[in-house]
């Protein structure tokens, strides 16, 4: 059973919404074929790949814009759990 408090469980799932929103405007963008669910395999890693990239970023933004997250990894955690996951776009600005 995997941990639901372990940094491994909490990168593969904070930014899950994020993910989806991300993977299907790449989605729409591209010319997929489907040949014998090698699409659906691919899809699943990618959609891993990214969730946890996101995750990493946003890990490395709040160690370089936080002294104390810097010093202490609980407080890091913390700040980490309180961002919530972007499960739609923001209102692009027009110009």
């Amino acid at each position: 059973m995997t941990d639901p408090y372990s940094r491994d469980f909490i990168r593969d799932t904070h930014f899950l919404g994020f993910t989806e929103l991300l993977f299907d405007e790449l989605v729409d963008g591209a010319n997929l074929v489907q040949v014998h669910g090698w699409t659906l395999e691919i899809t699943g890693k990618m959609k891993e790949i990214i969730t946890r990239r996101a995750y990493d970023l946003v890990e490395h933004a709040v160690e370089h814009l936080s002294l104390d997250a810097q010093e202490s990894p609980a407080y890091k955690q913390e700040l980490l759990q309180e961002i919530p996951d972007l499960t739609e776009w923001p209102p692009t600005t027009v110009e």
